[in-house]
């Protein structure tokens, strides 16, 4: 079944509804809950959720008119530039896995643009 890009959010926050509202009546009885009691983090949890929520959708609605090969190619990107991103930004430490898990990616990179690029020759 295909569903459209609003209406599988729409299904995705439907089933996480039920999940989150338990957590947030746990945190209430354990006096942990900071919605409600603090108006500025009520406000701050709230664009969260807007935060979240408008890239996902937008990128949803993007995508519909792109070739499947080029989402692929994005979604390649993304952990590379958020390695990048820690790596030269942030300065994370670059131990062994962290750097398999980089090199992982990039071959796989490599094995689809590799992949492409013959089905377009004997196109």
């Amino acid at each position: 079944m295909i569903v459209g890009a609003a209406t599988g959010l729409l299904v995705e926050a439907a089933v996480l509804l039920p999940v989150a509202v338990a957590y947030l009546g746990w945190c209430g009885l354990n006096g942990t809950l900071e919605l409600g009691d603090n108006f500025e983090m009520t406000v701050l949890i709230a664009a969260f959720g807007v935060v979240t929520a408008v890239p996902l959708i937008l990128f949803a609605l993007g995508g519909q008119g792109l070739p499947l090969s080029t989402i692929g190619i994005l979604q390649y990107l993304a952990p590379s530039l958020h390695f990048a991103l820690a790596i030269f930004v942030f300065n994370e430490p670059l131990d062994p896995m962290r750097l398999v898990s980089f090199a992982l990616i990039w071959a796989s990179l490599i094995v689809f643009t590799r992949d492409l690029l013959r089905r377009r020759a004997h196109a």
